[in-house]
């Protein structure tokens, strides 16, 4: 019984070890994503600035 108690034990923080390295990667991935985001939503507002100035010239 002891032994199978310490089996159980040693299998619980294995996957407790692994289930945090999979915790940090998804804490990264989602880093990322927002970095990603951020920069989508710049370049986006640096898009819409140049069509803006396209139309005002246009439009002189």
């Amino acid at each position: 019984m002891v032994d199978r108690n310490q089996q159980l034990a040693a299998l619980a923080q294995k996957n407790i070890s692994a289930n945090l390295t999979r915790t940090d990667l998804g804490v990264t991935l989602v880093r990322e994503a927002g970095e990603a985001i951020v920069d989508i939503q710049n370049n986006s507002a640096q898009v819409v600035e140049a069509i803006g100035n396209v139309t005002q010239r246009l439009a002189d």
